[in-house]
């Protein structure tokens, strides 16, 4: 399973705010194995190598990687309201 962005990227290449230094690996990993599962994991053994379309991998990566940290959330501010 391969990571398709980092934290440096996330901050400097997707302008993302949303995840700290410490979470961005768990949220981009988590989010490039759903990049897998949605492509059928065809970007395992078919990575871009145009780099315009490598970066639009790593922008969707982060994209997901903030929506899943951002559910995440969510789900565990409706947990403490229900508790």
């Amino acid at each position: 399973m391969a990571i398709y962005a980092d934290h440096a990227f996330y901050k400097s290449g997707f302008f993302g705010e949303a995840l700290t230094e410490e979470n961005a690996n768990k949220w981009l990993s988590l989010a490039s194995d759903e990049i897998d599962t949605l492509t059928f994991g065809r970007l395992t053994f078919a990575f871009p190598t145009v780099e315009a379309h490598i970066e639009k991998v790593k922008k969707a990566v982060c994209a997901v990687a903030e929506a899943l940290f951002y559910i995440d959330l969510q789900r565990k501010a409706a947990t403490a309201r229900v508790t």
